[in-house]
This record gives C-alpha cells, structure tokens and sequence, in this order.
C-alpha cells in the first residue's frame, strides 16, 4: 500500500489499522500461551478478548492523540462487535456469490441488513451508559512515541531478551512518562494569553484563565486544518467553545472595536486593506501587536504614522515578496518582527 501511495502512511484509519493488527500478531499468541483456557466455548470468547484487548493497546496512544478521548467500555463492546464483523464479512461474501441465485441473495440481504443495524445500534446504547468516554486528556506526539517505546522494550523483556538494566530504564522510562503526563493534565491555563495560529488563513485565539476564550478571524479561517488546531489546543488545556468576535463587542476582559482588539491591556491591531494609508494623527496610537494580513498592500512606514507598534506579526497570506520587504522595515526600524510561517504559532502570555 504503501509503495502504491506513500502518503497512507499520514492517514489516521492508516496508521490504526496496522498498529491494531501489529498488537493483535505479536500480542496475542504471546498471551495465549500464558493464559490457556481449556474450555472450547471459552477459549473461543477468551480469543476475542484478547484479540480486543491486544488492539486497544497497541492502538491506545494514537487514539489519546488524535482525538485526546478513552472510551471506557470499548474493550467489552469490541467482543459481540468482533463477533458481528466475522458474520457480516461472510455473508457478504455469500452474497456476492449468490448473484445468480436471487431469492438466495435477497435472503442473505434481509440478514445482512439486519446484522448491521444491530451492530450499530450496540454501538449507540453505549453512549447512554455512565461516564462511556473520559474526554480531554492532554497527550502530544511525543508521548504517543514515548508509549511505544516503552511497549517495545516491555515486549523484549517478557520474552527474555532483554538484561536487568534494560528493565531498571523501563521503570524509570515509565516513571518519567507519568510525570511527563501529570504535568500535562496540570498545565491548565494560569494567565491570559494570545494565540496567532499558523494557519492558511488568519486566525487568533484570545485564551482567558476561566476556560472562555474568543476566536477573531473571517468564516474562511475555519478550515478543516484549522479546526483540528484549535481542537487540539483546546482539548489539550480543557476550555469552553469559543466565541467568535466578528463584529464589535466590550465585556469585562475583551473589547473590540474595528481593527482594534483589546486583550486585559494587550492591543491587537490587525491590518488586512489599505483604509490607514496616507493617514496622520497628532500621536500615533500605541499597540502590543500589528498584525499583518492578506490584504494590506502598503509599507510599515506607511503605518507607522498612525500606531507605534512593539512588535509586528506577519501572516503568510501576505506573500512571500510581501514580507521579505515588510521584514526589511522592521529590522531598519528596530522593530520585532514574527514570521508566523517560518516561526510557528505565536503564544504571547500577558
């Protein structure tokens, strides 16, 4: 698959898929050997379980990233459902060969359809039951790679092939990730902060200590990419859904009026047309941040007549050539200069 497309290694269901099978080939013969059940009614519901406790496993630390959730009672839920997929999978193969038969095919069908349907509806009497997902556990990249490494070398012990100090870096390998995790599910928002994502289109995230937050930015800037960064931003630090400031609007810790966006005292300008070219005020209005976009086709000296900015930001919509130039002013003009593009996202703490 790979050889036919490299880029399935990027997919999701991809990367579930093979570590699912991965854990079901290596862990479940190595459990069947420890945990023999004698019984042939049993074993064959202790074979399903392992087959759905190796899966889990091995696809845990992708799930925890991708979509910070646990279903709770997936592990039971994924032995009738294992069940039902074996029996669907050969009736549909009974049904493709029973084309030239059609009472036959008909028949097989009505029971396809019907194995379906109760499959899926197992599938939603779950969510009615108590607590069925623990959502919003903060889990990165590098976690997900910390989890299999650990699983690796755990695996090269139980079979013996692995001396004593491994097993000592193990525990403690294991030790740091709990830290590494309890750190995380602490890193709860402490102080007001500002985000610029980088993202096609301009998008800022205004994060306030309560878990509400406010999102500034067109009906363009929701992309499908930059929903999942937003997403995962706040998944990763438990907050609200937030509230869109697309016109003006004034409360205890945001004001936003035009352009302007004040932020606790931190001023957000964002300039996206030319309407402050070849304008003068008696004294330039200071802001933390000029914010930069597509749309803007003048100069920073333009605008410096009008706001004394601290520090200027630069999306990409602006263009390459664009922001060469406008990184050129900033350095003549001792300005600090972000490059969102080349820098990444911009989280200012105020």
């Amino acid at each position: 698959m790979l050889l036919w497309n490299p880029n399935y290694l990027f997919d999701i269901s991809f990367q579930l898929s093979f570590c699912a099978v991965a854990g079901i080939v290596i862990g479940v013969p190595w459990m069947q050997q420890r945990m023999v059940v004698s019984n042939r009614v049993l074993a064959r519901l202790w074979d399903l379980t392992l087959v759905s406790i190796a899966a889990q496993i091995a696809t845990l630390p992708l799930v925890l990233y991708y979509f910070s959730t646990f279903p709770l009672y997936a592990l039971l839920l994924n032995i009738p459902v294992l069940f039902l997929t074996t029996l669907i999978l050969w009736l549909t193969l009974f049904l493709l060969l029973a084309g030239i038969i059609p009472p036959v095919q008909y028949l097989l069908a009505s029971i396809l359809s019907w194995l379906v349907n109760f499959q899926n509806e197992l599938a939603s009497v779950v969510q009615w039951l108590p607590l069925p997902v623990i959502q919003s556990i903060p889990f990165q990249l590098a976690d997900a790679f910390w989890v299999y490494l650990l699983f690796g070398l755990l695996f090269l012990s139980a079979m013996g092939w692995l001396r004593f100090r491994w097993i000592m870096l193990e525990i403690w390998g294991m030790s740091l990730f709990i830290f590494h995790i309890y750190v995380y599910k602490c890193a709860e928002v402490n102080h007001p902060r500002v985000i610029f994502y980088n993202v096609p289109y301009p998008l800022i995230h205004y994060v306030d200590v309560d878990g509400v937050s406010y999102l500034q930015g067109d009906s363009a800037s929701m992309t499908d990419y930059a929903s999942g960064v937003v997403k995962k931003y706040r998944e990763m630090h438990r907050l609200d859904e937030p509230y869109w400031l697309s016109a003006d609007f004034s409360n205890r810790s945001i004001w936003k009026s035009g352009c302007i966006t004040n932020f606790y005292g931190y001023q957000v300008c964002v300039v996206n047309d030319e309407y402050w070219l070849n304008r003068t005020v008696p004294v330039p209005y200071a802001v933390d941040c000029l914010y930069l976009t597509r749309g803007f086709k003048g100069t920073l000296r333009d605008l410096i007549s009008v706001f004394t900015p601290k520090q200027v930001v630069l999306h990409q919509s602006l263009g390459r050539y664009r922001i060469g130039k406008l990184r050129e002013e900033c350095d003549v003009l001792g300005i600090e200069c972000v490059l969102l593009q080349k820098e990444g996202a911009l989280s200012v703490n105020i």
